[in-house]
């Protein structure tokens, strides 16, 4: 058999087959069909082979796929639909990913478009990973068994799941004694068609991420505990949490950002805010809001607000970070799409966060100014009563999907250059960048900005 193998990999090479450097292998998993036997309008099924034939043509498959990619890592296996594989045949992919992974094969990903995809005994099988991920419609219970059984090679895990019995598999197996992940340091969790409020049960006394550095949950939060963050202080440095971790208290209420020996995380972002949260918080909404976004403002650098939010929530939080603490430590501040800031805000949120060196958010029109004083006097205004506003402040990130005209991103850019000495740069859409610095010359030679033409001068783009 090896002799065909290597006859087999000669003749592929010849035809340029071979892939040496090839780090990723695309599995797509169907029936196989008898083409002598059948019509290209009814295509019949091939008989299924003997056991002795499976055995012999897994082998010199497995052969010649190793042979073909040979410096092949990770697999992707993807499942059309739950028509594509017969029971039978679905066994015999199993046997043949778990020979595959045998050795350099340490990453693994299984999807499917249509269907619940079962997961052969042969496929649980599967040892030595340190990547894995499922996606939609791969069975979730012999998914987190599989996650289950490489729990000590495991450092990337990506696991999409729909039951609290998922989520026990993947911590105790089929046993009675948790495992622990001594290698997992990116852990994202998708919790998928649960009721919106939902809690599981807490699961005590067992700190089974100790290792961590990157936690992603998305959609829901049914945890009501602080299992998540156990045993990882030292190690923790970006967290993505929906917003139902907050409104459940999760931080401040297990001060999980503040405990003993915990480093500073550099990154934390909010997202899959719901007015439904709102409710859910009730009365306390804005002191659970407050203590949230305040424990994040004083034990972070980057806070963002990276999904869909509503507006509630949204002016909630805008609400919590203008009362932010003096100790607040916070260098990017991130509102992405979530909601509209106006230069009011800006100037708010400059002043509030002393630290603060880039702000990243999604611009509105000037016009509130008109509200605090005309726009022909609010510049001088500012400089004389808040100057400086900002020595730490540095650029401003227009988001791309900003309604903002260059002339408005223009003024609000001059305005804070005025107040903050430091502040040097605008980034936005490339298409506003030359209308942008026409009108910064424009505010130049003209009032209200011309006695500041030294402040705003440098935000003209340089070719």
């Amino acid at each position: 058999m090896d002799r065909m193998a290597d006859e087999g990999i000669r003749w592929l090479q010849r035809r340029g087959v071979v892939a040496p450097n090839a780090k990723t292998m695309l599995l797509c998993l169907r029936k196989a069909v008898n083409h002598a036997a059948s019509s290209d309008n009814n295509p019949t099924p091939a008989s299924a082979p003997t056991s002795t034939t499976e055995q012999q043509s897994l082998a010199l498959f497995a052969r010649y796929l190793l042979r073909m990619v040979p410096s092949v890592t990770g697999i992707t296996v993807f499942i059309p639909s739950i028509d594509a594989v017969q029971s039978k045949l679905l066994q015999m992919y199993g046997s043949l990913i778990s020979t595959l992974c045998r050795g350099r094969v340490k990453a693994l990903y299984a999807y499917s478009v249509q269907g619940t995809i079962p997961i052969s005994l042969n496929f649980l099988g599967v040892s030595g990973l340190t990547s894995i991920a499922n996606g939609v419609n791969i069975a979730c219970a012999q998914f987190a068994q599989l996650i289950f059984r490489n729990s000590r090679t495991l450092k990337t895990i990506n696991f999409r799941f729909v039951a609290e019995s998922n989520w026990r598999d993947m911590i105790y197996g089929h046993t009675q004694t948790p495992t622990v992940y001594t290698h997992l340091t990116t852990l994202a969790l998708t919790i998928i068609g649960i009721p919106y409020n939902t809690t599981w049960t807490a699961i005590d006394d067992i700190a089974p991420f100790p290792a961590l550095s990157t936690l992603d949950v998305s959609d829901r939060y049914p945890f009501d505990d602080d299992l998540l963050f156990r045993g990882n202080g030292r190690t923790m440095k970006n967290l993505h949490l929906p917003f139902r971790a907050l409104a459940r208290n999760i931080l401040a209420r297990f001060n999980v950002l503040k405990r003993s020996g915990v480093s500073r995380v550099n990154s934390i972002s909010v997202g899959g805010i719901y007015n439904e949260d709102i409710a859910f918080m009730a009365d306390r909404v804005d002191v659970i809001i407050r203590q949230q976004v305040h424990h994040i403002l004083e034990t972070t650098t980057k806070f963002s607000i990276a999904r869909d939010i509503a507006d509630q929530p949204s002016t909630k939080i805008f609400k919590a970070i203008e009362l932010a603490p003096s100790t607040s430590i916070l260098q990017h501040l991130d509102f992405g799409i979530s909601g509209v800031v106006y230069i009011t805000g800006v100037i708010k949120l400059i002043n509030a966060l002393p630290t603060l060196v880039i702000l990243t958010c999604h611009l509105g029109d000037l016009g509130l100014v008109d509200k605090v004083a005309p726009e022909s006097t609010y510049p001088s205004s500012l400089r004389s009563t808040n100057y400086p506003l900002s020595k730490s402040f540095r650029l401003l990130r227009v988001h791309h999907a900003s309604t903002a005209s260059a002339c408005t991103i223009a003024k609000i850019s001059m305005i804070v250059a005025i107040a903050c000495p430091n502040f040097t740069h605008v980034d936005m859409a490339p298409e506003l960048r030359n209308a942008f610095s026409r009108e910064i010359a424009w505010g130049t030679c003209n009032r209200p900005f011309e006695p500041y033409a030294d402040s705003i001068h440098h935000l003209i783009y340089k070719d």
